[in-house]
Parts: C-alpha cells; sequence; structure tokens
C-alpha cells in the first residue's frame, strides 16, 4: 500500500473513530493519545521532507496496529532537507519530545498554546482535566478540576475512594473572585483575604478557630475539644521564670509598652479586666479599675474593699467566721484614757457603781451580755473602756490605801494612851 493511500485510510479512520467515540473534555482516555499520534502521521504524510525513521517505512496491520520508527520528525518547510522544528522519539520505552530551534509545546482540544507549555481545554464550566492513579484505575484517584463559579476559574483537586466517589480535598481561587483563596476539605481550613479560618469560611482575623478548641504543648491536657476552650502547657515541666530566663519560661507571655491586659466579656455589656505593668496588679471592670468581687473559697474580697473570711457579706475590712491565731496582733487607738488621772475628774464611788450594778447587772460604760453577742465587741474600744475601769479602780484603791493608813494611824494612836493610862495605874 502506497503511503498517500494509507494517509487517506488513516483520516477515514480517525474521522470514523470520532463519530463512534465523541470526545469529552472531561477525560483525558489513551484513545485521544493514539489519536494525536494518528493524526500527527497523517500530517506528517502531507509535508515530503527527509523524515528519519530508522530505514522504515510506516506500517498499518490488518488489526488497525501502526507501526513508525524511533523518530517522528516535523517539518514547517518543505525546503528538503533534513533538518526539524519538532521531533518526537522513543526511547527505553519513553516518549520524547523537542525542537529544533524552538520550544515545544502542547496544547489538548486548543492551539492556544506556547513553547514550552501544556494546555488543557476543558470547554466546559465543570472540567475534570487531569486524573492520576496508582495501581487502581477507576477508584483511589486523585482529579484535578476547573471549575467557573463566577469571577474567576477555581481550581479543585479532589479524592476518590474504593468505589470512585469523589471528596474535595482542596479549592484553590483567585484574591479578585470574591472567594476564599483556599478551601480544605468544605472549610476545614480556609485562607481569605490573608486570614486563616478553621471551621469557618469568613475568618474576620488572622487567625480564626471556631467551633472546637486549642491544644497547645506537647504534654497539655486534651480538653475533648470543648468549644472556645484553650489548653496550654507542658505538664511535664515547671514555669518558674527569673530575670535570666523570663522570655523562655513563661507558659504565656503577654508583651505591651508598659501595662498588659486581660479582659473578661460576659454574655451582657459587662466586660472585667486583669492589668499588671510596673510591678501593679490592678482589677476593674468595664473601664474602671480596683472595683471588682475577688471570689475566694469560702470567702470574698468585695468592691468596697472588705474582706470577708469564711462567709460572702463582710461588713468590716476584714470579717472572719472562725478562729484567728496570730502571734502579735496591733490596733492603732486614739484617745487612750489617760484623762481618768487628770485633776478634776469625777470617779463614780463605790457606792454609785454598787447601785448601777444592782440595776444593771454590767459594769458602767462596759456593753450587756446580750449587746455584746449581738454586735461584737471592738477590740481598740474594748481595751479603752477595760483601761478605763482598772484606772478608776486604781484610784479607789489609792484611796482606800490612804484610808487604811489613816486608821491604821489612828489605831497605833489609842493603842498609846492606852498602855499610858496602863503604867499610872
Amino acid at each position: 500500500m502506497r503511503f498517500s493511500q494509507a494517509t487517506f485510510l488513516l483520516r477515514l479512520a480517525v474521522i470514523f473513530v470520532f463519530r463512534k467515540h465523541p470526545f469529552k473534555s472531561t477525560e483525558v482516555p489513551g484513545l485521544l493519545l493514539n489519536m494525536l499520534l494518528l493524526t500527527l502521521l497523517i500530517l506528517s504524510g502531507n509535508n515530503p521532507a527527509s523524515a528519519q525513521h530508522f530505514n522504515r517505512t510506516p506500517f498499518i496491520e490488518p488489526s488497525g496496529v501502526m507501526e513508525v520508527g524511533r523518530f517522528f520528525d516535523f517539518h514547517d518547510t518543505n525546503d528538503g532537507t533534513s533538518d526539524y522544528s519538532l521531533r518526537m522519539e522513543v526511547s527505553d520505552g519513553k516518549l520524547y519530545s523537542s525542537g529544533l530551534g524552538v520550544f515545544p509545546g502542547l496544547g489538548i482540544n486548543t492551539i492556544s498554546v506556547n513553547g514550552n507549555q501544556m494546555h488543557i481545554f476543558g470547554g466546559y464550566s465543570s472540567s475534570t482535566n487531569l486524573i492520576l492513579s496508582a495501581n487502581y484505575e477507576n477508584a483511589y484517584r486523585w482529579k484535578f478540576r476547573t471549575t467557573d463559579r463566577g469571577n474567576a476559574i477555581d481550581l479543585d483537586i479532589i479524592c476518590t475512594d474504593n468505589a470512585d466517589r469523589e471528596e474535595q480535598v482542596l479549592k484553590l481561587s483567585p484574591s479578585f473572585s470574591g472567594r476564599p483563596e483556599m478551601s480544605v476539605m468544605n472549610d476545614w481550613l480556609t485562607v481569605n483575604n490573608a486570614n486563616i479560618g478553621i471551621g469557618t469560611s469568613s475568618p474576620d482575623v488572622k487567625l480564626h478557630l471556631k467551633g472546637g478548641s486549642m491544644m497547645v504543648g506537647t504534654n497539655s491536657v486534651n480538653n475533648n475539644n470543648t468549644d472556645g476552650y484553650m489548653s496550654i502547657g507542658n505538664i511535664l515541666e515547671n514555669s518558674s521564670p527569673h530575670a535570666q530566663n523570663w522570655h523562655s519560661s513563661s507558659t504565656l507571655l503577654l508583651n505591651a509598652q508598659d501595662f498588659s491586659t486581660i479582659g473578661f466579656h460576659d454574655s451582657g455589656l459587662r466586660v472585667d479586666f486583669i492589668r499588671v505593668g510596673n510591678g501593679i496588679m490592678e482589677l476593674g471592670y468595664d473601664g474602671g479599675w480596683g472595683r471588682p468581687h475577688i471570689k475566694l473559697p469560702n470567702g470574698i474580697w468585695d468592691a468596697s474593699g472588705n474582706v470577708g473570711i469564711g462567709l460572702e457579706n463582710p461588713t468590716e475590712r476584714l470579717t472572719v467566721n472562725g478562729k484567728v491565731k496570730a502571734r502579735e496582733i496591733r490596733v492603732d487607738v486614739q484617745g487612750m484614757p489617760d484623762y481618768v488621772f487628770k485633776a478634776g475628774y469625777q470617779n463614780m464611788s463605790l457606792s454609785e457603781t454598787e447601785a448601777y450594778i444592782k440595776k444593771h447587772q454590767h459594769l458602767p460604760e462596759v456593753p450587756s451580755a446580750t449587746e455584746a453577742e449581738q454586735n461584737g465587741l471592738e477590740l481598740g474600744e474594748m481595751n479603752k473602756l477595760l483601761l478605763k475601769k482598772i484606772e478608776e479602780l486604781t484610784l479607789h484603791l489609792i484611796e482606800k490605801d490612804k484610808q487604811l493608813n489613816r486608821f491604821e494611824e489612828r489605831l497605833n494612836e489609842l493603842e498609846g494612851y492606852q498602855k499610858k493610862n496602863e503604867i499610872k495605874n
């Protein structure tokens, strides 16, 4: 069979095959490569030149198999030279392409291609342009799909399972599309306008975590994916920073010019703060400082500055519901009752005191038992009152001592008279 006749039959075969097997842009089957080789051979038949083919002429077997030599050359001119513009070569089971003075390019379903490029034109709004597989031909595949979702073309990377069911792994979009630039596993991880979102397709900040918790540290405790919680640190190490390693030994390091602040916002409008700086720790709320309640285990330090231990409603600076043990207690007082010793002080007589006690069943000015049980005792005032009573009692003792001395002197005088009378008699 002459070469021109073979060319004509091959052209008919190509037309017949494409009518029987219409080309689909979503596939890149082996049939396409066969047709491409056939077309290349036919085109070369219409351009006479000195093609190098290892001294073999193209041969078509009755089964339809076509055989060519090792090289397949394309020529842009009809000058009869052996120089080629594009060459396809088979070597060691591999197919190569090269150009003489040009860089080869490959266009599939398009002629819009430059040298050193491969352009696959899908032809549809969603086209699977490339499929990769390992040892399974129709399962566990990776697909590269271009999709027109408006304003730009997105690139979708898809994998399939054993039944070739698809799962989108990665979606890439240009920044001018108005969509996230990158989405992994249906918004498990999203990059949008230089913001990274985990669990959200519209991150508002540089890192936005939604619908889960965060764990930082090799040996942090797992908080079981509680929404909005964070576990940080290492349970196998102690955090004990000092002047030499404060920056590397702090479990959580906050940085600021002078003050670092932690804010606590509830479901309403209240915001509480802890502000630390210049060696001072301040507590505050709603823009003010030093006014929050500090809850203690079975106690409180309230916003008015009162501390309660063993109770949560202190009425004084320190209210303790229980025993207090101390090595020493100092009470600052004013108005000590030294005025009792000044001249002119009217001390209640013992008879007056006796009458008061009989009537009221307690010392004058001293709270009764009922009053003490109901209102308690003020240590400072009580000590001053007791001291006053001791000073008043001291004055009574001094007066009684003077009376006793006078009685003793009078007794001595009477005894002297008695002895003199006894001698005379």
